[in-house]
């Protein structure tokens, strides 16, 4: 792939394939932590099998199935995540039983049913999400469970013009500014089994460019990339995009959600809101 890896192509790929191609494993809310707390809390196992929804380079599904063993379909829009996550899966997790579909995750048919969907802080990136919801209660049986940790906004404060404007510019999106209940309206007709309100913490300077380094090595060992320049723009841009998100930490909290869906409740609620 290096004699393709040129300053051009890197300034040309979007947002979504530029994160694709570099392999940076672009992770939902707290990462680890809120992988443990799904797999922990509703009892994720081997007889699970899961569909994960636009997750880029495949973290998700790859790391709760390495945790419990499950099986699983992941798809994304984008070719060079999928490019990405199957190369995550030789090298880091090859007997895993989880496979990789590239496409549309609204014109998708399995003939298979699914226990879980994991659609993490993805919900809002759809053009339509109650379209997408609509798909997701198609994709299965009589009971599943939705997997799910958006962000919203805090209300303590507003972003400055010059920090929205910059995380627009870097990402192509406007920040989630969404709040609480706007962005628990998405979900209002399922079970909330389990919730975790949370507040991200501010990453330091020198634990971004860490972050940012050591991704921009692997992609340009890996694809045997010896050109400083491409080096320098792939770290810069990766580096501008954490800067975005972390500009973004004091206004947004998110949540870890584990959502119910009962074809007998759904979509009424019996219970109240504590």
């Amino acid at each position: 792939m290096s004699n393709n890896i040129t300053l051009n192509f890197i300034e040309w790929l979007s947002y979504v394939d530029f994160v694709g191609i570099i392999n940076q494993w672009n992770v939902l809310p707290w990462s680890f932590v809120t992988l443990n707390e799904w797999v922990q809390f509703w009892q994720i196992t081997q007889k699970s099998h899961l569909l994960d929804i636009a997750c880029t380079t495949w973290f998700s599904l790859r790391e709760v199935s390495y945790l419990s063993w499950c099986s699983g379909i992941w798809v994304d829009i984008s070719k060079y995540s999928v490019e990405s996550a199957q190369y995550n899966k030789d090298f880091y997790t090859p007997s895993l039983p989880i496979k990789y579909i590239h496409g549309n995750s609204l014109e998708q048919n399995f003939d298979e049913k699914f226990s879980h969907i994991l659609l993490w802080a993805s919900l809002w990136f759809f053009t339509d999400p109650q379209a997408m919801i609509a798909k997701c209660i198609w994709f299965f049986d009589e009971h599943w469970i939705l997997l799910v940790s958006p962000f919203y906004w805090s209300g303590l404060g507003t972003p400055s013009t010059e920090s929205l404007d910059f995380f627009k510019r870097t990402i192509g999106i406007q920040p989630t500014l969404r709040s609480y209940k706007e962005v628990m309206s998405l979900y209002r007709d399922f079970e909330i089994i389990y919730e975790n309100r949370k507040k991200p913490i501010i990453e330091s300077a020198d634990e971004l460019k860490k972050y940012c380094a050591d991704t921009a090595n692997s992609f340009c060992t890996r694809n045997l990339v010896n050109d400083q320049q491409v080096y320098n723009l792939i770290y810069n841009r990766l580096l501008a995009i954490r800067e975005a998100c972390n500009l973004m930490r004091p206004y947004q909290d998110y949540s870890t959600l584990i959502l119910r869906y009962r074809k007998k409740t759904y979509p009424n609620r019996f219970v109240e809101l504590f």
